[in-house]
């Protein structure tokens, strides 16, 4: 089973990855976002088989998105702005990390975007027990464990113990049976990243 599942990883991530460069600029832009879901796997896949292909794979991946999000005076505009992509980028960027692929001003620059992407949701997020608050509370965790030292760390996880408080063992019904998983998957995630049960 465990191969099978590598092997399909594999084949994802070699379709999304290699069809890259065969897009146009207008096809790169759309799929610019949603690419971060291919990062997470490239650094699972390394982790499983470390073939240093995928940590190349991560590193060029990622510094693409970053580049893309810079603006024409050159700095750079937040591209993370649904939480959805904050994890996968995230985890992606500290597996790299740990593996010392980046150099000192490609750190900067993806911590840069990670900081600006997570201060886009402080003035504007959902609240209570549903699956929009549980994704922006893990993404806010994702961003202060990722960004430690940036200047609003304290204050995303301070966001993300409020967004996650009324999930923690609660739940209230949303219009649609198809959140509960989301609102799950998200509380297991904030769970792990605070040591929790």
């Amino acid at each position: 089973m465990r191969a099978l599942l590598l092997e399909e990883v594999k084949r994802a991530v070699e379709r999304i990855h290699g069809g890259l460069s065969a897009l146009d600029d207008n096809a790169r832009q759309q799929t610019l976002r949603d690419y971060a879901w291919t990062l997470a796997p490239m650094a699972f896949l390394h982790a499983h088989t470390n073939e240093d292909r995928y940590l190349a794979q991560a590193k060029e991946g990622m510094l693409w998105m970053v580049e893309a999000a810079l603006k024409k005076d050159g700095s750079s505009a937040a591209l993370l702005a649904s939480f959805r992509t904050m994890q996968p980028f995230c985890e992606a960027f500290r597996h790299l990390r740990v593996h010392k692929v980046f150099t000192s001003d490609e750190t900067t620059r993806i911590e840069e975007q990670i900081g600006l992407s997570a201060d886009t949701h402080l003035d504007s997020t959902d609240w209570g027990a549903q699956n929009r608050a549980t994704v922006d509370a893990a993404g806010f965790y994702f961003a202060a464990d990722a960004v430690p030292t940036h200047k609003n760390a304290a204050r995303w996880r301070r966001y993300g113990d409020a967004l996650i408080e009324d999930s923690w063992g609660r739940w209230s019904i949303e219009d649609a049976s198809i959140y509960g998983p989301f609102w799950l998957f998200y509380v297991i995630t904030a769970a792990e990243l605070n040591g929790r049960d």
